[in-house]
């Protein structure tokens, strides 16, 4: 399972971009761990922190465009919660093979 999740890392290109297939991915490879989480946690991080809407954008700031497969239900609010979610999967999860939360 884990070699087909690194064969679809996350990237920000319309038309790849499942913000929820990343939160689940990302779950998932984080209680995997190693070098296969290293290498999603690099690529998810690269697709959604330059994305994030930084100061000159308003009170959009802090937020995410709603674009991926899911947003047409959520919006605005559904992509920046899942996001969030996502960037924090390993300051809100202990690894249940190591019971100790990693980096």
């Amino acid at each position: 399972g884990c070699q087909l999740l690194l064969r679809d890392l996350p990237e920000w290109r319309l038309g790849k971009i499942d913000f929820y297939y990343w939160y689940y991915g990302s779950l998932t490879l984080f209680q995997f761990g190693g070098t296969p989480w290293e290498k999603w946690n690099v690529a998810m991080k690269d697709a959604l922190v330059p994305h994030q809407n930084g100061e000159t954008t308003g009170c959009r700031r802090g937020s995410w465009e709603p674009i991926d497969r899911w947003s047409p239900f959520g919006g605005r609010v559904y992509a920046t919660a899942i996001n969030a979610l996502t960037l924090e999967v390993y300051y809100r999860y202990a690894n249940v093979f190591t019971g100790l939360a990693k980096k």
